[in-house]
């Protein structure tokens, strides 16, 4: 069951409300109160003092949502990623409950603040970029910003989705569109939690021909993704190295995949994989040249590997 978090009108005091019901008994002073109803409630001012102290604190840490966010790029895998970001999504309801409050009981404040913190994160994240240094400094730098990129898009704007506060959507929707302004040859679509984790649900040697299958309006038992799956469950079964091999995609092709699916132009670059190495393999399977195809596989997401993973 879905939950919302509440705060009572009456006394303040912080309830999870099961999602579209629509009136609530507190279970800290008993008031019962309308949960459709949107008008600012009446606190006392001491009350919004604490709030506004609480706010204020939150703000001034804010940035504790992105630093070291590269120990949570190498957790994004079918045994870490929950756990991970559930331990994530924590961090993120301490630092934005007190934000949910604060726009609660501040008529008029929420489109500001998001857009406050939203810039602080941007900003943030712009001057760690523009310190990087290294051999080869644009291709490192290029390197950051991708994780970034990834980091926000499987992990930062899911979790702030998740929480389902007031302010979640508008805050997600300006962290998109503010890191889009600043590098928009690394733009990212928005993510959810569930769809995300839902893509480790493939497995072995055909994940990545499922997915550009898919992107060619291919039906799931088409040829192409039969044929390749044959030859997963045949050919790269009869050796130990193999098996291994199989196992090996296993763990790197969801990474791959969901890298992939967050580029606006996803669709054109699975069409290049198509071109550039599933269509050489499936020809080679054709020709009964398998070891042929099992080394263009390997090659690709080797290759795949270097491009998108972190």
């Amino acid at each position: 069951m879905e939950y919302t978090i509440k705060r009572c009108p009456n006394c303040n005091g912080e309830l999870h409300i099961p999602a579209n019901l629509k009136t609530c008994i507190c279970m800290f002073c008993g008031e019962s109160f309308n949960l459709q109803e949107k008008e600012t409630p009446e606190i006392s001012e001491s009350n919004l003092q604490v709030i506004e102290s609480e706010y204020r604190k939150s703000f001034d840490n804010i940035t504790g949502l992105v630093e070291n966010f590269e120990l949570l790029l190498p957790k994004f895998t079918k045994a870490q990623y929950t756990p991970s970001f559930e331990e994530y999504v924590q961090t993120g309801s301490t630092l934005l409950l007190p934000v949910e409050r604060y726009v609660t009981f501040s008529e008029g404040k929420a489109g500001i603040v998001t857009e406050e913190i939203a810039k602080t994160l941007i900003d943030f994240i712009k001057k760690d970029i523009a310190g990087s240094k290294g051999e080869g400094f644009t291709s490192s730098k290029n390197k950051l910003i991708d994780q970034y990129r990834f980091f926000l898009a499987v992990y930062m704007v899911p979790m702030i989705r998740s929480l389902k506060y007031d302010i979640s959507e508008p805050l997600a929707e300006s962290i998109i569109e503010k890191w889009r302004n600043v590098y928009p040859q690394f733009a990212f679509i928005k993510g959810d939690f569930n769809e995300l984790k839902s893509g480790f649900e493939h497995k072995g040697l055909c994940f990545i021909t499922t997915a550009v299958c898919e992107r060619m309006d291919k039906a799931d038992d088409c040829y192409e993704l039969t044929t390749f799956r044959k030859f997963r469950d045949t050919y790269m079964q009869l050796t130990k190295e193999r098996q291994e091999l199989v196992e090996e995609y296993y763990r790197y092709a969801p990474v791959i995949v969901t890298s992939i699916n967050l580029y606006p132009d996803s669709v054109d670059r699975y069409k290049d994989i198509w071109q550039i190495y599933l269509q050489p393999c499936l020809k080679n399977i054709e020709e009964n040249l398998l070891d042929k195809c099992e080394k263009g596989y390997t090659k690709m997401v080797q290759n795949l590997s270097a491009e998108y993973m972190f």
